[in-house]
């Protein structure tokens, strides 16, 4: 996207630093400028705690302030998509995203005719290129999901010159406003069903990240800002998450635990007080079935023992209830 100027980005000496302007530090290496024009605030999103690999975070923020496309990569429920919109918040920007499936077509990502009320023919802008014309962070989710004709449109973006030929549109260029940028997130390919390896060509238009799951301090300090559930429950819940990612590693097991899952679990646990009864809505149904038994066995083997103690409600009354 070389036809778009470059925004400055704090070094380790923090001597490139823009006189005016607010920054939002992300390490000693790096800072993003904060955007000062007016956004529809609709599109800006809401600020939540974030806990996460600093490393990661960096080197997002660098490739963000060099204006260069950022590809994440990791298993469902690691952040990728929090982590971008957590920067998006910080930095005063407008953030939308594409979650590709079979169903995602060309004219949704660069725009197509439509007749209005008044019985016109107009064109309605697709959200890539709207994004592009007003200077949103696109994110491109499942991106390896994709038909080929909406990666042709990419390719077509992330090439030198950064710009999208509207073929429909009497061959209109769409030049991306300063504050555009692209990002793209996916999964494992050989793990999910309907996806598949990025094309090589696109993939090396990329800087790509590796999104992990949180350090276990870190997520289990995610767990208890964004539940309220107790530090002991939470490091339980962390560890036996551990246990489920080391046998899906060895690939003894194809389900995986996320963050995502934890903080559902966190939630009902709030409720219920038990672990497994939890884990039930949480965990346990959705586990596949070549793994059922095995994960509910894990489960049953570290928290059984721990949910024996029955729940009590106290009534309206002030009388004692056991509910499980």
């Amino acid at each position: 996207m070389g036809t778009i100027k470059k925004t400055e980005v704090l070094f380790k000496d923090n001597t490139k630093k823009e006189e005016a302007g607010k920054w939002f530090k992300i390490s000693r290496r790096a800072a993003l400028l904060v955007n000062k024009e007016h956004v529809d605030e609709a599109f800006i999103p809401k600020d939540l705690a974030y806990e996460d690999n600093k490393k990661t975070v960096e080197q997002v923020a660098i490739a963000i302030a060099h204006h260069m496309p950022v590809l994440l990569i990791g298993e469902t429920g690691t952040g990728k998509t929090s982590l971008v919109r957590h920067l998006a918040s910080k930095t005063n920007n407008a953030f939308v995203r594409v979650n590709h499936n079979g169903g995602t077509t060309i004219e949704d990502i660069a725009g197509r005719w439509v007749i209005n009320k008044d019985g016109e023919t107009v064109w309605l802008d697709g959200i890539l290129i709207e994004a592009m014309k007003k200077g949103f962070w696109f994110l491109a989710d499942e991106i390896n999901a994709a038909s080929a004709e909406v990666n042709f449109i990419y390719h077509s973006l992330l090439d030198d010159d950064g710009r999208v030929l509207l073929a429909e549109k009497g061959n209109e260029v769409v030049i991306p406003h300063p504050n555009f940028r692209f990002f793209g997130a996916m999964n494992p390919p050989a793990e999910y069903a309907g996806t598949k390896e990025l094309n090589k060509a696109l993939i090396s238009r990329f800087m790509v990240v590796q999104v992990d799951f949180p350090a276990p301090k870190t997520e289990q300090k995610i767990l208890m800002e964004r539940t309220g559930i107790e530090e002991d429950v939470a490091e339980r819940m962390v560890r036996f998450a551990g246990e489920v990612r080391v046998n899906h590693a060895k690939e003894q097991i194809r389900f995986v635990l996320s963050t995502r899952d934890l903080l559902m679990w966190g939630m009902m646990y709030k409720v219920y007080k038990k672990y497994m009864l939890s884990a039930e809505m949480s965990i346990i149904n959705k586990i596949p079935q070549d793994d059922y038994e095995s994960v509910k066995d894990m489960l049953t083997l570290n928290f059984k023992e721990l949910d024996k103690d029955p729940v009590v409600a106290v009534g309206a009354t002030g009388t004692e209830e056991v509910l499980f």
